[in-house]
């Protein structure tokens, strides 16, 4: 079975959040998709500073999740830039913690198994669903969605070993960080 397949439950499961659908709709406030922006920025930060990507820099998101964000703060409408709320923090934490396994717990051997399935749920989920959020109206440029050579990082990411139950638990850690978002 593909990867597609084998994580498709999850994926739907994900996308039925109602934080996700009301994302996928654009009907997030402007404050809701900073919160948002700033909980992706710190994913990715994470992942980006944990694993310091060899692929190239055309992957890092981390600096286009800035220019979004200053755009937003920018942009002359009030926004409330506090940390994120205690829920939200301890599930960023958790995803963030999940995401640094370097050892197999089963063998405590190392392995990229968890690296490369997070490369595949982030980077993947950012260039496909992302392109559809890029086009409803989100007051930025949105440069967090936007990858040059599109189609040489994902012929990259789907070169890939990815284990389908590693993102799977990755789509859980998603579905709570959507859930404490929706709560913001």
């Amino acid at each position: 079975m593909n990867i597609r397949d084998a994580t498709k439950a999850m994926h739907d499961k994900v996308e039925e959040t109602p934080f996700a659908i009301k994302l996928m709709s654009g009907k997030l406030s402007k404050q809701e998709y900073f919160n948002y922006l700033k909980v992706q920025r710190s994913i990715f930060s994470d992942m980006e500073y944990r694993w310091n990507y060899d692929v190239s820099s055309e992957l890092a998101r981390t600096t286009k999740i800035d220019a979004d964000i200053d755009e937003m703060m920018r942009s002359g409408q009030p926004l409330e830039n506090n940390g994120v709320d205690d829920t939200l923090a301890v599930e960023l934490t958790q995803y963030c913690s999940f995401m640094g396994i370097v050892r197999d717990p089963a063998t405590n051997l190392y392995t990229k198994d968890y690296e490369y399935a997070n490369i595949y749920l982030n980077y993947m989920g950012l260039m496909f669903g992302g392109g559809i959020a890029s086009k409803l109206g989100y007051t930025t440029e949105g440069n967090i969605y936007n990858f040059e050579n599109r189609n040489a990082i994902i012929k990259y990411i789907r070169s890939l070993d990815i284990k389908a139950d590693i993102v799977n638990e990755a789509f859980q850690y998603h579905i709570n960080i959507f859930e404490a978002l929706d709560n913001q």
